[in-house]
């Protein structure tokens, strides 16, 4: 870093979305002494000298050790090829491509630079600015004041007059700014006329600019400051004028600003993991690469005309989604096209993004694309010639440089440490770099990240449980697999779904988290027949498997126009009723489509629509369903078959140590389980079906009456027995 020497500037008004650091290591070389001997009984200089050595020699093998580990924690690597021949200490310049920022972590923790020698090289991130922020350095210097004149004027009628001429040394602003005059003054209120001019080398004072500057008390508004406009000599003319009683008699001083551009953006595209329409609003999720973090998606239709608002979720695992940003984007044809198609966000952290398009009752868009704009963080390091960057995998920490400290992307830097990361930014003091052939880390440990966690606990009795689902775990290259239940597994669990239980063939316990309110998923229902009284139809609407927590009811009603009160009765476990939902059922002669009704979210056997029809005949309804809540169980276990087992309403909810690390957990990227069919669990016994406190309450009821029956003919016959003796 020899050649970096800009002038003295401070970095203000920024934020900075990642900043990286560390130490690299550089071993000695241990070359061997020759034999030394010394006294009888005590070690002479050379072999005190060899073991001092040997021991030196075993600390740089554990510390190349190290290195050779740390090169096996990264998924991929590429080659750095300088494109400019160097020297003299110049700096490369790395800007990570698109490809480097999909596969590696959003802070670039799992992001390391090697020399040809294998050694970890030391680098300084560049992170760039989020759309719409300014970077801007500045240098502020005492302006040398070359003569002063001040005299007062005072016209008849009028106040006095004070004016004051200053001539300023004006030297050369730093490349690419300008100077700004500063006046501070401790007068409290003030307001001057200023004028500018340069004085040539014959004395000549030519006007250049004219401005205002004032602090009003009352207001507690202010203006002390003035842009110098380009002057042809090294001298500057102020004058000030202004009639408030005295001389202002400011300190001058003049401070430079230059701005900077928001460094490397690239435009990616995301990929849609799903796309449904429900209640005129287009849902789609789209798959956001944890090293991706957007500060601006684009959406691109061919739908020649639209306007359509916009919300853009947070979905991250086994959490509820957070509102990133809404916004409307359009395209108009008004003789040239008008158009709107980006959304700005705020970070995202979730591995996806759920948008909302409000359709309303227009088509959904068609072909619809969506790209996400990021930056492209640049890299600084000091590489003699060719190196590797290996990256990808995120089972490293954040690397901690000293260098860290040079960041152009922090909030705050001044002196030495402003200078140095200012020099940063100008390309003509660093020399560009390249990757070639990016491709697999061969010496990658593959090794699940969760490796650590795969521990199995206590064992179950599987005969317990009245229910059961096959698992199939594939490879996860983190460890964690995702497995969303379904709403017959809802039906057969607890409401709490406290005997949720994994298990492998051998009946120990897999940990696992739970998301109870991952996702909606649609059920039918099956409508009975309507029942009229006093004006009032009741339709039964069945669930499918009971109890399930709905969240909503969508009905296909057949006539085009209706107005009508309703109410939505459920009957809870138990048979105990509840009003879930009360309103007004209406279709103003729109066409034919789906009435949604909101309902208070519970767990119900069964449901019935109440509707006051009036003098009305009854509605037609056609069909109907629910939206019902399903959690997400995330598992961390080795590749194999397992076990869902559900249905012990004597179950308590388990405990597992991996609840204190969700966060953690939940961070790193999960993948689908192979999930088989619901079945009865065979491994339950007679013992459990009819006499356990875990049995099957029909089964149970059922035991009972067969118990009384056979007490009944018993009886019965020890009577009739008596009877004949008698």
């Amino acid at each position: 870093m020899r050649r970096i020497s800009p002038p003295g500037w401070t970095f203000a008004g920024q934020r900075s979305r990642d900043r990286q650091g560390a130490v690299g290591l550089v071993p000695p070389r241990c070359q061997p002494l020759p034999d030394g001997r010394g006294s009888a009984g005590v070690l002479g200089p050379a072999v005190a000298a060899k073991l001092a050595l040997l021991v030196l020699c075993l600390l740089v093998g554990a510390i190349s050790a190290r290195a050779a580990d740390l090169a096996r924690l990264f998924a991929w690597q590429a080659e750095i090829v300088p494109l400019e021949a160097g020297g003299d200490g110049t700096l490369l310049r790395l800007v990570l491509p698109p490809e480097v920022i999909a596969k590696s972590r959003a802070d670039l923790s799992d992001v390391r630079v090697f020399d040809s020698a294998g050694r970890e090289v030391a680098f300084v991130v560049d992170s760039g600015l989020r759309s719409g922020e300014v970077r801007e350095a500045r240098e502020t210097v005492e302006a040398e004041v070359l003569d002063v004149r001040r005299e007062q004027h005072t016209p008849e009628h009028q106040p006095a007059l004070f004016r004051e001429q200053y001539d300023v040394a004006l030297p050369p602003p730093p490349p690419g700014a300008r100077w700004e005059l500063l006046f501070d003054s401790p007068r409290a209120e003030f307001v001057r006329a200023v004028a500018l001019a340069d004085v040539a080398a014959d004395g000549v004072a030519r006007p250049r600019a004219e401005a205002t500057i004032y602090r009003l008390r009352e207001s507690e508004v202010a203006r002390t400051a003035v842009v110098v406009p380009e002057v042809d000599g090294p001298r500057l003319r102020v004058t000030l004028e202004g009639a408030d009683g005295a001389f202002l008699e400011p300190r001058l001083r003049l401070r430079a600003t230059t701005l900077f551009d928001r460094g490397e953006r690239a435009v990616l595209p995301l990929e849609i993991l799903s796309r449904r329409r429900e209640n005129g609003t287009t849902i789609v999720e789209v798959a956001r690469p944890d090293g991706v973090v957007p500060d601006v998606i684009r959406l691109e239709s061919s739908t020649p005309t639209y306007y359509r608002a916009v919300t853009v979720e947070d979905v991250r695992q086994g959490e509820t989604g957070q509102v990133l940003a809404r916004a409307t984007v359009f395209r108009v044809r008004l003789g040239k096209e008008v158009a709107q198609s980006e959304v700005r966000l705020a970070p995202a952290r979730g591995d996806r993004l759920r948008l909302e398009i409000a359709d309303g009752d227009s088509p959904a868009l068609e072909d619809l694309l969506v790209t996400a704009e990021v930056r492209q963080p640049v890299l600084y390091f000091d590489l003699p010639d060719t190196g590797v960057l290996r990256f990808g995998g995120g089972r490293v920490e954040r690397a901690r440089y000293d260098l860290e400290q040079l960041s152009p992307s922090q909030s705050v830097a001044r002196g030495e440490v402003a200078r140095l990361a200012a020099a940063l930014l100008d390309r003509g003091r660093s020399r560009p770099a390249a990757l070639r052939a990016l491709r697999p880390n061969p010496e990658f440990d593959e090794t699940p990240l969760l490796a650590f966690a795969m521990q199995p606990g206590a064992v179950v009795d599987a005969g317990d449980y009245s229910h059961r689902r096959p698992l199939h775990v594939g490879a996860s290259p983190d460890g964690l697999v995702r497995l969303r239940l379904e709403p017959e597994d809802l039906a057969r669990a607890r409401a709490d779904l406290a005997d949720l239980r994994v298990t492998d063939g051998e009946g120990r316990q897999r940990p696992y988290l739970l998301h109870r309110a991952a996702a909606l998923a649609s059920v039918e229902l099956a409508v009975g027949a309507v029942a009229s009284k006093g004006g009032v139809s009741t339709y039964p609407l069945a669930l499918p498997q009971a109890p399930l927590r709905v969240e909503s009811i969508e009905l296909a009603v057949e006539q085009p126009f209706f107005s009508r009160p309703y109410r939505v009765v459920g009957v809870e476990r138990g048979g105990a009723e509840r009003e879930v939902a009360a309103g007004k059922l209406a279709r103003l002669g729109a066409a034919a489509g789906t009435t949604t009704i909101a309902v208070h979210a519970a767990a119900l056997e069964r449901l019935e629509l109440r509707v006051d029809d009036g003098d009305e005949a009854p509605l037609a309804i056609r069909a109907a369903r629910a939206l019902v809540q399903v959690p997400d169980l995330y598992l961390i276990a080795p590749r194999g078959d397992y076990f869902l087992l559900l249905g012990d309403p004597q179950a308590s909810a388990p405990r597992y140590d991996l609840a204190d690390a969700r966060d953690a957990v939940l961070s790193v990227a999960s993948v689908p389980a192979r999930a088989g069919a619901l079945e009865e669990n065979p491994a339950r016994g007679w013992r459990h079906r009819w006499l356990g406190g875990a049995g099957d309450a029909a089964l149970q009821q059922a035991a009972v009456w067969i118990v009384l029956a056979l007490a009944v003919a018993v009886l019965g016959v020890v009577t009739l027995r008596l009877v004949r003796r008698g």
